[in-house]
């Protein structure tokens, strides 16, 4: 997968989409790391930058297709889930979709990077890794608790943000042929991988 990844981001023939996100890839990291360069960690300064680093997915969750597609996807999962014979009945929006990861990420990154350069002066790209890390690896435990805790006022906390993005952005709803799609692949899972 990765040699084919290489190979199409080598080529001046990507579709218009594909240059789109990644010129919004390539001026976000470079606007990210102009701000951290020339500014103090503050978190205004932060939240500028982890808003900016949202612009990519934004751009490539304005395909239509992908987000109904993520869309279907939710659904068949969650009908799978609840055994609901009407796939286009069950919501589009799934507690388990990586979009509940999203804001808590930017709240620890945002944190754990103002407090690395309040502590070090001119931290090193390693340490920024690290701080990184530890928000990631933060953020995905909390995910763990919050499905563990489905129900619990925390957990819905938890999940709310992520619910409204899938709700405004990141999911549409599906045509029936996209829908047919995701009951295809959700079949060739359980083919595969049969339930326990």
């Amino acid at each position: 997968m990765l040699p084919l990844v290489r190979r199409r981001m080598r080529s001046a023939r990507l579709p218009f989409e594909e240059r789109r996100v990644l010129v919004a890839t390539a001026s976000t990291l470079a606007l990210s790391n102009l701000l951290r360069r020339n500014s103090r960690a503050t978190p205004a300064r932060e939240a500028v930058i982890q808003a900016i680093g949202a612009v990519p997915a934004v751009i490539a969750l304005t395909d239509r297709d992908l987000a109904a597609y993520h869309g279907a996807e939710h659904k068949a999962i969650a009908a799978y889930e609840q055994g609901v014979d009407d796939v286009a009945s069950v919501p589009k929006e799934h507690d388990r979709c990586g979009s509940n990861l999203l804001v808590p990420m930017m709240l620890l990154s945002a944190a754990g990077t103002i407090l690395l350069e309040r502590l070090v002066e001119k931290p090193s790209n390693a340490a920024r890794a690290v701080v990184g890390l530890a928000g990631a690896s933060l953020a995905v435990e909390a995910f763990a608790w919050s499905d563990r805790h489905h129900g619990e006022p925390l957990a819905e906390a938890f999940h709310t943000p992520g619910r409204e993005i899938q709700r405004l952005l990141a999911t549409k709803e599906p045509s029936p042929e996209q829908l047919e799609v995701s009951l295809a692949a959700m079949a060739e899972i359980l083919r595969v991988e049969p339930a326990p």
